[in-house]
């Protein structure tokens, strides 16, 4: 276990001259990924399979889907193979992008925003609905196969409607919405205009980046010196900085840095030193420091940590003795720790609950969550709303709306995950 976290940092570590604990980083992009209703894995073949929701083509399997909700919307609710020779994914709320091995990035979804980082796309959805006294028409133009838009590239993010990559001479390119300038590329233009504000196509931001992560509408930046730098919405303080307002442009935030995560609208890092801190939101406890109150300055908030994911309300984390901890929203039972459904009650968990041993990798979403052992096998659990959860539609329990709800992880026996 400490072996394979280890060969995840060596990079970094090599980069910055420090010694640091055991897995005391993310490091490279993960073979798994999970956002608000549509999961993938790479398997340890390469092939990507996908499944959830897929009514923009952010499934990528040119509009293949073997179910539909009880409103005709597509869903995938088995894991679907849609691309080889992967070795690492991200997905945002209906987009995806995944890495190969010859270094190409490919992307699918929808484009509304120009987060596939295409100007043309192969399909499009058009909904009719009345306005005044004549019928519009609302076009949603989206990507339905994957499609290579860079070379070269060594890490990507996707937030909800944007996403970011790092090539390997270590230069960082965004594309897609930037509202609050999450795109870092200073165009107040584009930061003001709250309508139509995105860049199409990849555009360069700066040099010497080790790593990056989206969130909702912001992102966090790795130097390859260890320093922390983030851009974009600011609402919630999820930027760790003193300024309260959006900013355009990156600014740094801290140093010592040796891994970064985003989730919706609060932010983590890992020390050098393995521990992790957190800050933004924290309306369900999300940020692990046993209260409800919001953090605009990083907090320490947990020692001896390997991995962090964060996702729209809860956290998951690996220690570098292999154990998976999770705290935050559970009124999904996002957190797999077994409790029966409270109904509409908004159920949160202040205090670290340990899952599992053995883990290797960790995403966290909006209502479930994935996570990979050392064997490579794959575990899901938390709520099937759009079939995410990749198990046909079947739980241990049904919530209120009739969705199915895994309360502890179950493990998918079909996929076995590449590990990095």
């Amino acid at each position: 276990m400490k072996k394979r976290l280890i060969s995840l940092s060596l990079s970094l570590v090599l980069a910055l001259g420090l010694a640091v604990p055991a897995g005391a980083v993310m490091g490279e992009a993960g073979t798994i990924a999970v956002s608000g209703s549509l999961s993938a894995a790479v398997d340890e073949n390469g092939t990507l399979y996908t499944w959830g929701l897929n009514n923009y083509g952010q499934l990528g399997s040119d509009n293949q889907a073997n179910s539909e909700d009880e409103y005709g919307t597509p869903e995938q609710t088995v894991p679907l193979a849609v691309l080889e020779d992967v070795k690492a994914v991200a997905l945002g709320d209906f987009h995806g992008a995944a890495i190969k091995e010859d270094g190409t990035l490919w992307t699918w979804g929808c484009n509304d925003n120009g987060q596939v980082g295409k100007k043309k796309v192969n399909d499009k959805d058009v909904m009719w609905y009345r306005a005044r006294i004549l019928p519009r028409r609302l076009v949603t133009p989206y990507q339905s196969v994957p499609v290579q838009i860079m070379e070269d590239v060594a890490k990507v993010s996707a937030g909800d409607y944007f996403t970011a990559a790092v090539k390997t001479d270590g230069t960082l390119w965004t594309w897609g919405s930037n509202w609050h300038g999450e795109l870092g590329n200073n165009h107040e233009k584009d930061h003001r205009a709250k309508v139509g504000a995105c860049r199409k196509e990849p555009t360069f931001i700066m040099e010497g980046v080790a790593d990056v992560a989206c969130g909702s509408w912001h992102t966090l930046i790795l130097k390859t010196d260890g320093t922390l730098w983030a851009c974009g919405s600011n609402e919630s303080g999820q930027l760790g900085i003193k300024e309260v307002a959006d900013q355009v442009v990156p600014v740094q935030v801290m140093t010592d840095v040796a891994a970064i995560a985003a989730g919706g609208v609060y932010s983590a890092a890992i020390k050098t030193d393995g521990t992790l801190w957190t800050w933004g939101d924290n309306e369900y406890a999300q940020l692990g420091t046993g209260d409800t109150r919001p953090r605009s300055m990083p907090v320490q908030v947990m020692e001896d940590v390997a991995q962090v994911s964060l996702g729209t309300y809860h956290t998951f984390v690996i220690k570098t003795d292999g154990t998976l901890w999770g705290w935050g929203w559970d009124r999904f039972n996002q957190l797999g720790t077994g409790q029966p459904l409270a109904g509409e009650v908004q159920r949160y968990t202040k205090e670290p609950a340990q899952v599992m041993t053995d883990a290797a990798l960790v995403d966290a979403g909006t209502w479930s969550t994935l996570a990979v052992k050392t064997d490579g096998t794959l575990w899901t659990w938390g709520s099937d709303t759009s079939g995410q959860l990749g198990t046909g539609g079947k739980g241990d329990l049904t919530d209120e709306e009739g969705d199915s709800v895994q309360s502890v992880p179950v493990m998918l026996e079909e996929l076995k995950v590449k590990l990095p």
